[in-house]
């Protein structure tokens, strides 16, 4: 009886040791995980939106393929939701509470005595829209609720990964339409133009960053080899692949420079081109690229180089993007 009596004492100790340690820990728990999909918004906020596709990404329909669902409401949009009820995730009630086309889908989940608000955030970036997943359990004086959340949040970042990355490879599967632009684009000539380049590799994400980095690093060359920009900076294209484009980073000079480092000379030969006057975001420039190679193929012409892009507009200076001038050229026969 002392053994059972001493064991009883020190389970107690434990258990008020434990409830004077929730009162530190908080009453709620905030999970949050983001990624790039190299996607239109309108296509991953459907997605999301439209309940019954979440049987394309959902950690939780993964986890419990058994799971049962009953859908109430239009099966999309504010007031739509289901119950459902599975071996694994329990029963529970999810219900869209609010939602901003291609902006934000705002949802309420009921499980097991707990409620909980998520939220997926739908931000434009330069390749596509950045998706954040974020949950907001109710806070609770309860130490039991408090230590589930420690114990929960571990487990909902991985599944939320897990989602974010199924609803990639679910919308990058999907064919995206090919839109045309105004635009004027024409037949030209060019002449010989000498200047430094910069050899990388860049994603539709780093671009931006890349194409900064490089120019600063020709600047440097230029000044050291007393050599003057004669034009605005541009790049050559080598692959069309949005995930590993090689390119070369370049800013026209006013004679033959000299390799060093990084840097390398180069010269754009005199000869036929087609040029295409591009405006607006840099996100959209894959847009004009395929409107000058409809052009060129309508006019039976035949492309014999890598194309490059002259940033006319500087972005620093001239804050509305409808107003960015890309002029887009084809080296042709």
């Amino acid at each position: 009886m002392k053994i059972l009596k001493t064991i009883g004492i020190g389970l107690l100790a434990i258990i008020i040791l434990l409830c004077a340690i929730s009162f530190f820990l908080p009453s709620g728990s905030h999970v949050e995980r983001s990624m790039v999909i190299n996607a239109p918004a309108e296509t991953v906020f459907d997605q999301v939106n439209t309940l019954k596709k979440w049987d394309n990404w959902s950690p939780w329909q993964k986890m419990d393929p058994e799971m049962q669902r009953t859908y109430f409401g239009s099966g999309s949009g504010t007031g739509s939701g289901y119950s459902w009820k599975g071996p694994k995730t329990g029963e529970g009630k999810l219900t869209i509470t609010d939602n901003k086309p291609n902006e934000s889908v705002a949802i309420r989940l009921e499980f097991g005595g707990i409620g909980a608000m998520s939220t997926f955030h739908f931000e434009p970036v330069d390749s596509g829209v950045k998706v954040t997943w974020s949950l907001d359990n109710d806070k609770s004086l309860n130490p039991v609720f408090k230590y589930m959340n420690l114990m929960m949040q571990g487990m909902l970042e991985k599944q939320f990964d897990e989602g974010l990355n199924d609803i990639k490879k679910t919308v990058e599967r999907i064919p995206q339409p090919q839109k045309k632009i105004e635009m004027k684009i024409e037949a030209t000539t060019i002449s010989d133009q000498n200047y430094l380049a910069v050899r990388d590799t860049a994603s539709m994400s780093n671009i931006s960053q890349k194409l900064g980095g490089d120019y600063g690093t020709i600047g440097e060359a230029m000044k050291k080899q007393g050599l003057k920009m004669t034009g605005a900076p541009f790049a050559i294209y080598y692959s069309d692949s949005s995930d590993n484009m090689v390119m070369d980073a370049c800013v026209s000079v006013d004679k033959a420079g000299k390799e060093g480092g990084r840097v390398k000379p180069g010269i754009i030969k005199a000869g036929n081109a087609v040029v295409g006057h591009y405006f607006g975001n840099y996100q959209k420039l894959n847009e004009g690229h395929y409107a000058i190679k409809e052009w060129i193929s309508r006019n039976n012409k035949k492309i014999i180089g890598a194309p490059w892009e002259i940033y006319m507009t500087d972005p620093g200076m001239e804050k509305d993007t409808a107003k960015w001038q890309t002029d887009i050229f084809y080296p042709v026969e």
